[in-house]
């Protein structure tokens, strides 16, 4: 148990109408899933397009204060993916699949060039939509507490083949899982993610509903893909928040942290890396203020 909570700990480490001119949204609309789609979507407020991705097992409303502040400028798209936080699970989750039916509802809605916000998961599959997309296509990439390898932040060394037989293991052990175990073993996690008790206690709800078989399919996916090399032909400018609340006491490895952060993303042409001093992995939950002071900056140099 020791081993796979270290694990989990890791995994949760041209349009002619101007938006100006668009009606204000008067009421939050939700579709489901469906056959293309393997995502719910609920969308909200009035403005240029930004989706919001949650992380494993995570509800889109984990975003509740984001969307909050940024309802009157922009409109939200906020994604709760199949098989997490009590949405229908679908036959298969994979990262590549997700990325592309991301891209798809970009296409098909007309959104034009959305910021696209990622949490851990859900920051991987941004960096793959960045990977692939059109140079025009996305604005802005936010990456929170998400890096284009995940294993590497803990082993430098770790690659996707290296991580194979583990990945395979985890699989099957959340696939036995009963929704209770599921709940537990987010709870046992959650201490060193989020500093609130009444933040974690929400987020154990969400993992208790998960689908376990999606669950299983997911960390083994965030543990075998590996971005790394692909990442330098994002062409969206990227911001990297990382969560460093553990590290801040210690000037030496805070250092080393943002070192192995910024490693990952050296590549990408347009970046900009800060660390969240206050936060745990749940940055938006953790510190707000901080992550929204640095979008706000980020969004106003990148209009």
């Amino acid at each position: 148990m020791k081993r796979l909570r270290g694990t989990f700990i890791l995994l949760f480490f041209a349009c002619s109408t101007s938006y100006a001119d668009r009606p204000a949204a008067t009421e939050a609309t939700t579709s489901p899933p469906s056959a293309e789609r393997p995502f719910a979507v609920r969308v909200e407020g009035r403005g240029p397009p930004m989706l919001l991705l949650p992380g494993l097992q995570s509800s889109g409303e984990v975003w509740s204060d984001l969307v909050a502040r940024y309802r009157d400028r922009y409109t939200l798209y906020v994604v709760t993916v199949a098989g997490f936080a009590g949405v229908a699970p679908q036959e298969e989750f994979s990262i590549g699949g997700l990325r592309d039916a991301l891209l798809k509802y970009v296409r098909d809605e007309q959104l034009l060039r959305p910021v696209i916000v990622g949490h851990s998961l859900g920051a991987v599959t941004a960096y793959a939509m960045g990977v692939v997309a059109s140079p025009a296509e996305l604005r802005a990439i936010v990456a929170v507490d998400g890096l284009p390898f995940l294993p590497a932040l803990i082993n430098s060394a770790s690659t996707a083949d290296s991580m194979r037989a583990e990945a395979r293991r985890l699989e099957a052990l959340y696939a036995s899982m009963s929704p209770d175990q599921l709940a537990a073993l987010s709870e046992q996690s959650l201490s060193r993610m989020i500093s609130a008790p009444e933040m974690r206690k929400r987020v154990v709800g969400w993992a208790r509903a998960s689908d376990a078989r999606t669950s299983g399919r997911a960390v083994a996916e965030a543990l075998t893909t590996d971005l790394r090399s692909d990442v330098g032909r994002i062409r969206a400018p990227v911001l990297i928040v990382g969560a460093a609340k553990f590290a801040a006491g210690n000037d030496a490895h805070l250092a080393g942290l943002t070192r192995a952060y910024a490693a990952q993303v050296a590549s990408i042409p347009q970046h900009e890396l800060v660390m969240a001093h206050k936060a745990l992995h749940f940055v938006m939950l953790d510190d707000p203020t901080f992550l929204f002071d640095r979008l706000d900056r980020f969004l106003e140099d990148h209009p």
